[in-house]
């Protein structure tokens, strides 16, 4: 594969990585306005960051092997 590829290709990877960071800290604000009133949306706000925390770990790690 060609330089320009490989390095398009991380280009790609880092804003994806981005918007994963970007989503998370929106879903976490809500996450801690909910938390009080009502746990049961900021249980699944919660589990919704942490399979993004797995995608953007699974992201890095293509990353890295390019």
């Amino acid at each position: 594969m060609s330089k320009n590829t490989r390095q398009w290709a991380k280009r790609k990877l880092a804003s994806a990585r981005g918007g994963i960071d970007s989503t998370g800290q929106h879903i976490y604000a809500v996450s801690e306005v909910y938390k009080e009133h009502h746990p049961e949306i900021s249980e699944k706000l919660d589990c919704i960051n942490a399979v993004l925390a797995e995608v953007d770990f699974l992201i890095e790690a293509v990353d890295k092997g390019i």
